[in-house]
């Protein structure tokens, strides 16, 4: 007969190890606020234990957040680092000062250079064969940012309406802190864009002058 309840844990996961640890006051008093809030209550040594246990899981939960790669997590941190480094060189901040901006870009563009794969660029055949323009195939990327920027800075006007997907990023979080650095309209950017591709491919110059072919 199958038995009930959870399986039993190895009695090497069940025991735990005294250890020995000083903590100074302030630290003591944040973790005895945590533990008497958690439902239920923790004792000192689960709150401990439970922080340290998180620190391990914590690079593998933003690798995920990442994409999942490995470099993809280390590149973004190495990119961090730099802009840290940058913006305590100049002292001014990337996103308000033009020379540091411009260092910032300087140096994201050069780690990516030195990550750039041999020969020519050819767009897969997922997008070459999905109907898109040549113009939209070959500025994809400028394209794709634009798209992740355009919820940004319509959430603070449409956050009520506003969907959020799970695993990506939060479009209301992320504005209220990146909604006030846009500096252009991105939506009137991706409009004009539809525009361009709506424009009848059918004609022709003459002279100089454009002229529509008849059909």
């Amino acid at each position: 007969m199958a038995t009930r309840g959870r399986p039993r844990k190895s009695e090497a996961s069940r025991k735990s190890e005294p250890v020995s640890i000083r903590l100074t006051s302030e630290l003591r008093a944040r973790l005895e606020a945590e533990r008497t809030s958690a439902d239920p209550p923790r004792t000192l040594s689960q709150e401990i234990e439970q922080r340290i246990r998180e620190t391990f899981d914590f690079d593998k939960s933003i690798q995920k957040l990442l994409g999942g790669n490995d470099y993809h997590y280390w590149l973004l941190r190495i990119i961090a680092q730099q802009m840290v480094l940058l913006e305590y060189h100049t002292g001014r901040k990337f996103v308000k000062d033009r020379y540091t901006f411009d260092q910032v870009k300087l140096t994201i563009n050069t780690i990516l250079d030195c990550l750039k794969p041999a020969g020519r660029a050819a767009a897969p055949e997922s997008l070459t064969k999905s109907g898109l323009s040549k113009a939209a195939v070959s500025e994809y990327g400028k394209r794709t940012a634009l798209l992740a920027l355009a919820p940004i800075q319509l959430a603070p006007s449409q956050r009520q309406t506003m969907l959020v997907l799970a695993e990506f990023v939060d479009p209301i979080a992320a504005s209220q802190h990146l909604s006030p650095l846009l500096n252009r309209s991105v939506i009137k950017e991706l409009n004009e864009i539809w525009l361009r591709e709506q424009k009848p491919q059918n004609v022709s110059t003459v002279a100089g002058k454009p002229r529509r072919n008849k059909i």
